[in-house]
């Protein structure tokens, strides 16, 4: 199988250089890369891909300053049209639709064996629309279908563009600040707080702050985008 393959450039992104380390080992046998670099972050990668355009990156989902699927979507809007396989311990359904929504390749546990990578790397040189261990094209297809369907709403949200302003107001009241505790650290009226209350309700469709906050919470896009969660 390996023949067939021409070598190819490979960067390995993971915040543990163990890891890297031990994933370059476990697939140089494969005779598919000829050789690699690795980053332990997000903006590192970005750089590296820009000067090294490797042929495959293997990405994390947890790394420091960025989430996976995220710098999926930036390697992909700087221009990147390479090969992108997420190696990780987080496989989640929802990881995995969001990685194939970023631009990713495919998907796999950090766990998989030597031959479930090697696998994986002919699949998607093959041309498969997204490898999943396990799944075939037509089961692939039908999963990314249902995920569309059940998160149409939420990538909606994700579409909403606040101000820093809105975005502070929305934050101080999600902790649990009253309007005239956001006005007072904010320098600003209750009258405007009031105004960015309406705006948020009205931008994110709901009816109350109540409801506002349970979206927040169980929307882990919108918990990164107020720095609830890293």
């Amino acid at each position: 199988m390996s023949s067939v393959v021409s070598k190819r450039k490979l960067l390995i992104v993971d915040d543990h250089e163990m890891v890297r380390k031990g994933i370059w080992s476990l697939i140089k046998d494969l005779n598919s890369f000829s050789e690699f670099r690795e980053a332990s972050s997000g903006a590192e990668t970005i750089k590296i891909a820009a000067e090294y355009n490797p042929d495959f990156i293997f990405v994390d989902i947890s790394l420091p300053d960025i989430l996976g699927t995220e710098l999926i979507q930036k390697l992909r809007d700087s221009g990147y049209k390479g090969y992108i396989l997420v190696l990780t311990m987080h496989d989640e359904e929802e990881y995995i639709y969001r990685s194939f929504k970023a631009g990713a390749s495919g998907f796999l546990p950090k766990s998989s064996e030597k031959e479930e990578i090697e696998k994986a790397i002919y699949a998607i040189i093959g041309g498969i629309e997204f490898y999943i261990r396990n799944m075939n094209r037509d089961q692939v297809r039908a999963f990314i279908a249902n995920y569309d369907e059940a998160y149409k709403d939420t990538l909606l949200l994700e579409n909403v563009i606040l101000t820093n302003r809105e975005r502070e107001v929305l934050l101080m009241l999600y902790r649990g600040h009253s309007m005239e505790e956001a006005a007072d650290a904010m320098s600003l009226s209750t009258r405007t707080i009031e105004v960015y209350r309406t705006n948020l309700l009205a931008k994110y469709r709901c009816k109350n702050m109540q409801e506002l906050f349970y979206l927040v919470r169980s929307n882990e896009f919108l918990l990164r985008k107020l720095g609830e969660i890293k």
